[in-house]
């Protein structure tokens, strides 16, 4: 009787296990350290694979036209491992997991369902041409929020835990630097997360201070300011800003 119980309550935390760590956990343990993000033949193969290519619709609804949830951790580690700053093109990314929610605001986005809830957005360069129209900027939502959420954020106390606490999707970039952490210890790179708002994008930059990410400073964009995550300089007519149509918003 005494093994049978055993036996019971071992299947019962193999149960809950995996469970805690089952598809809809953000944790996860990326192995893309910097690689390289495209090689000359992988651009040349994604700008003739001729992807389906959608019109831009800015009525239906997204659940209307999406018929398939992506992996969050999937698009993360192979597009955007290096260090967030990766570029991929629109075709790469339609021949891929898929583009079925095209809208135009001020340029380009995309929508998709997210497997681990929520929903993640794309956006794009605004060229006219899908094959030259690429990546600027992605952000991930589970949840509507507003920058009076982070009011208890202070400059050189809260940790990325703390952050974490109020936007779960913080948990993506803490996979992020794991797996880059020792690229950006070696260059001494900065490394900031970011949370996409109902009023606006919030940045956060962090120091390292013994094995805590400490937040060293925020930047509030008001204006969903966008700019390329890997242009060093900001040119006035390159700027665009994430405007997301009502209907795209999650849920209240």
């Amino acid at each position: 009787m005494k093994k049978f119980f055993t036996f019971v309550l071992t299947l019962s935390l193999l149960f809950l296990t995996a469970v805690s760590c089952g598809s809809n956990s953000l944790e996860h343990v990326y192995t893309t350290a910097k690689p390289a993000y495209m090689t000359e033949e992988q651009t040349t193969t994604a700008t003739t694979k001729q992807p389906k290519i959608v019109a831009v619709d800015n009525e239906t609804p997204y659940d209307e036209l999406i018929t398939k949830p992506i992996d969050i951790h999937y698009v993360i580690e192979k597009y955007f491992g290096d260090w967030m700053l990766a570029n991929p093109l629109f075709t790469e990314i339609a021949s891929d997991i898929g583009v079925e929610c095209l809208r135009k605001t001020d340029t380009y986005y995309s929508v998709h369902e997210v497997e681990q809830g929520g929903l993640f957005y794309l956006f794009y360069s605004d060229e006219e041409d899908p094959q030259k129209r690429e990546v600027i900027h992605w952000f991930y939502v589970q949840k509507r929020l507003s920058k009076a959420d982070f009011a208890g954020i202070k400059d050189g106390e809260s940790t990325i835990e703390d952050i974490k606490k109020i936007d779960p999707t913080t948990q993506i970039f803490i996979n992020l630097y794991h797996a880059n952490s020792l690229y950006q210890e070696a260059t001494e790179a900065s490394f900031f997360t970011w949370s996409f708002l109902d009023d606006g994008i919030l940045e956060f930059f962090y120091d390292k201070k013994g094995e805590k990410l400490v937040l060293q400073e925020q930047r509030y964009l008001e204006d969903f300011l966008l700019y390329q995550l890997n242009d060093s300089v900001i040119y006035a007519e390159d700027i665009r800003h994430a405007e997301l149509l009502p209907i795209d918003r999650l849920p209240e």
